[in-house]
């Protein structure tokens, strides 16, 4: 099962469809993955599931095209909100933040206008010139950058 969507590119974007028990499912057997992506992007899903109201509606879903590509992932998603995790600065790519921001991208996924977020796990190193500049350019695009998991909370809508 899955719904189609044309973005604003006019890329027709394949979102599956994924049942609340299947996420459920998902987030408990990653919780331990060996792969600190993997668990990392559980951890945060499990945080949100348990810590607020909002209805987490996408984890670790591939987004294809209608031909099959893939298009991206979506880490973690609720009703209004994108969430982009890496468990450390090290491994942000940018790039990766433009199918949540960028409309006129034909891997453009972000079909309910949702907040971006791009939650950073481990502490980062603000004292490094290279983190603090990639930090203001990714808020300058309008991606919430947020590396506390309790501050995700109040972001979470």
């Amino acid at each position: 099962m899955f719904v189609d969507y044309v973005n604003e590119s006019g890329t027709v974007i394949r979102v599956p469809k994924q049942t609340p028990q299947s996420i459920a499912d998902s987030i408990s057997k990653n919780l331990d993955s060996a792969d600190i992506g993997v668990s990392t992007e559980a951890k945060v899903a499990d945080f949100i599931k348990n810590n607020t109201d909002a209805t987490i509606t996408d984890f670790g879903n591939k987004i294809k095209s209608s031909n099959g590509n893939l298009l991206g992932d979506i880490d973690v998603a609720t009703e209004n909100s994108l969430i982009e995790v890496k468990a450390s600065i090290s491994s942000v790519k940018e790039k990766q933040l433009y199918k949540y921001i960028d409309s006129s991208k034909n891997t453009y996924i972000n079909t309910g206008n949702k907040q971006a977020i791009l939650y950073i796990g481990e502490p980062i190193d603000m004292a490094n010139p290279n983190n603090v500049k990639l930090l203001e350019r990714i808020k300058d695009m309008g991606v919430t950058v947020v590396n506390d998991i309790n501050e995700l909370k109040g972001m979470i809508k």
